[in-house]
Parts: C-alpha cells; structure tokens; sequence
C-alpha cells in the first residue's frame, strides 16, 4: 500500500508574545484491494527543523484518507523548514 500526506494546513496564534503553529495533516492510502484490506494504523510525525516533535496514530482505511491534527508548539527564532 501506498501511504502520503497529501496536504497539510498550519495555523499560527500568539499564546502571550510567543508565536505557535498547530498543524493538520492529510494522510492518504492507495493502491490496495480495499475488499481484501482493512483500515491501516499509520504513524504519523511533526517534525521541525528535522527533529520530530510530536507523533500521533491514524487508522486510514484502503482507497480514502484521514486527517491528523497536533498540538501547537512554539515557533522556533529564526528559520524553520518543516
């Protein structure tokens, strides 16, 4: 099976003076016999500036997507890249 997160959304806030971003995150399952297949837990990882911060499980069944959401966290000073 073929699994992508196919679209993320991010949503800034200011909690005090300090920036954070929450995101969501679409997963994807293609290309299986969804008659021969059930749903599918599928780890799912926040990461900034390449270092996982958050984690969280999805069931995603074949042929359909989910959708993943984590708390926010702090934007880091600086650049980030995601």
């Amino acid at each position: 099976a073929n699994v992508a997160v196919t679209n993320v959304e991010l949503h800034r806030d200011l909690a005090g003076e300090r920036e954070t971003v929450r995101a969501t995150a679409r997963v994807v399952r293609a290309g299986e016999d969804s008659a021969a297949a059930g749903p599918r837990d599928v780890e799912v990882a926040l990461e900034i500036n390449g270092r996982a911060v958050q984690t969280r499980r999805v069931a995603v069944a074949p042929n359909a997507s989910a959708a993943v959401s984590f708390d926010a966290v702090p934007v880091p000073d600086g650049w980030t890249r995601g």
